[in-house]
């Protein structure tokens, strides 16, 4: 069990485990004013979905997941806060989800989503489709998206500098434009970033994309920089 400030996963049942790159987006997040519907697709734990519940009090979260065991204990962690009745998890392929929705659309989406596509699969299937996007292509992500995103909404997602790279270039097949990019450099001392933080804005509007850097440590290992300790704070028990 990973315990944050209000709210504790469990993770004994998933493939893929609390990690820094899940904590980063769900911090980083920003639904666009007056939001009340947030989507979370392959919510795992439900850990993004829970730090979204926990910093915008007036949101409705519904959490995607593909795996059956996964969405069990994604389940769990909801019912066991405050927040159980503005949360829940559906165990569907993003695809079913869109299609069993109707008419409704989300001002904001998120998504940690898979991003290997052609490194050795993992023996452990459970862990090959988490991390794999086998399942969850980047362009099934931005279609499905599209199909239930309300204009002007938000889809935001963390990837590795390729991937990310990637999902920027087919972003326009589908009515998106960057609005936001954030390079994730993980210490000080790195050449280039590891991860981008990526949000695309649903619109027909010309925008400019605001950049930015993060640095996660200082020089040495967990001595963590002021600007990584302000973005978590909320949840980390060590901040």
């Amino acid at each position: 069990m990973f315990t944050f400030k209000q709210f504790a996963v469990k993770q004994d049942q998933t493939a893929m485990k609390v990690g820094t790159d899940g904590v980063l987006l769900g911090a980083w997040t920003t639904p666009p004013m007056g939001t009340s519907s947030i989507l979370d697709i392959g919510t795992g734990t439900g850990l993004i979905a829970l730090m979204l519940a926990q910093r915008f009090n007036d949101c409705n979260i519904d959490a995607v997941e593909i795996d059956s065991q996964s969405c069990i204990q994604a389940q769990e962690n909801f019912r066991a806060t405050s927040w159980s009745s503005r949360i829940e998890a559906h165990n569907v392929s993003i695809q079913q989800f869109v299609e069993s929705v109707g008419a409704k659309r989300y001002e904001c989406i998120v998504s940690n989503p898979p991003y290997f596509s052609n490194s050795l699969k993992c023996p452990d299937n459970k862990r090959t489709v988490a991390r794999h996007n086998n399942s969850l292509s980047l362009e099934v992500l931005l279609e499905c998206s599209s199909k239930i995103i309300k204009l002007d909404g938000t889809l935001s997602v963390i990837l590795p500098v390729q991937e990310g790279r990637e999902l920027i270039d087919l972003a326009a097949k589908f009515g998106f434009k960057t609005e936001k990019l954030c390079s994730i450099f993980p210490t000080e001392n790195s050449k280039e970033p590891k991860r981008l933080l990526i949000e695309l804005r649903f619109t027909t509007d010309e925008i400019v994309c605001t950049e930015s850097d993060l640095t996660i440590e200082k020089s040495e290992r967990f001595d963590y920089t002021q600007e990584y300790i302000n973005l978590t704070k909320e949840f980390y028990l060590k901040f």
